[in-house]
């Protein structure tokens, strides 16, 4: 297997590409050739340390979470995959593997890709539409409830997606005052703008953050309730968001598309915020 190498935490990695063995297939389990893998805001805290707590890894370390690709092998457990079906899915973060030209996943993490979608485009859903999915069914809100949604990054927009027109998009904390009759609230953001919006919303409001939690003491004075949410991937979830891009509902943006050979030069420039966006990184040849 060919994959990219991370040897420890650092603030500037330098990772490199390897070959390693290929994982052993379990019963439950299959194997991916993967087409396209994609990095998320995760991978990069990940790589410096930053969620050693959360997520302990250990080294050498194969980045990358998000991916698409075409099942190779399967368990003797797994009866819903077969060779040959193109899927997409999440791996652990503390596994990673993504960023390979295999990996070898439990088959509850991967599902049947959209017909309707590139292989990087595909990788580009499990987690930033996978969290703005669960965060939704976090809130308890109907459908033509007005929901407020901190931030402009792919989370963010996600979630407007799928929220529909009762979504409004804050980038500013002088338009979350305009927000008066919001009792439902999103942070994609963090810092500054979530202090602003718990803050101002009434009483009986409920906000979720994804960056961090929010302040409990001034949410418990307020009368607001705050969640922090942490993504738990799931078939389930990924037969749901395959279906709203089916739908046209989700159609994720990317803004580099780069060849393996480049994953070790792109990821540590990814890692020292060097270059921003959703990074695909295409498959390996091998």
């Amino acid at each position: 297997m060919r994959a990219l190498m991370l040897d420890g935490h650092a603030d500037h990695p330098r990772t490199r590409l390897a070959d390693r063995a290929d994982s052993s297939l379990r019963d439950g389990e299959v194997r991916v050739r993967i087409e396209a893998a994609t990095l998320n805001p995760l991978d990069a805290k990940l790589a410096i340390g930053a969620m050693a707590d959360w997520f302990p890894i250990d080294f050498p370390y194969v980045p990358g979470t998000d991916f698409a690709g075409v099942v190779e092998a399967a368990g003797a457990a797994v009866r819903d995959l077969v060779i040959g079906d193109s899927v997409f899915g999440r791996s652990d973060p503390v596994r990673g593997g993504a960023v390979a030209n295999r990996i070898v996943i439990d088959a509850d993490l991967v599902a049947r890709r959209p017909e309707t979608l590139s292989a990087g485009q595909a990788a580009s859903l499990p987690t930033p539409a996978g969290v703005a999915l669960q965060v939704l069914d976090m809130l308890s809100r109907t459908d033509d409830e007005p929901l407020m949604i901190l931030g402009d990054g792919m989370v963010a927009r996600m979630a407007a997606a799928l929220a529909g027109d009762a979504a409004r998009l804050v980038t500013d904390a002088g338009d979350i005052g305009r927000a008066s009759d919001v009792r439902h609230a999103i942070d994609t953001s963090g810092g500054p703008l979530q202090a602003a919006v718990l803050s101002l919303l009434p009483s009986g409001s409920h906000l979720v953050t994804l960056t961090a939690p929010a302040d409990a003491t001034i949410a418990e004075a307020r009368g607001v309730r705050v969640d922090f949410a942490v993504l738990e991937t799931s078939r389930a979830q990924l037969d749901r968001l395959a279906l709203a891009a089916e739908r046209g509902v989700l159609r994720p943006h990317i803004d580099h598309v780069v060849a393996f050979e480049e994953a070790a030069s792109v990821f540590d420039r990814y890692v020292a915020r060097d270059i921003a966006g959703k990074i695909v990184i295409e498959g390996a040849s091998r």
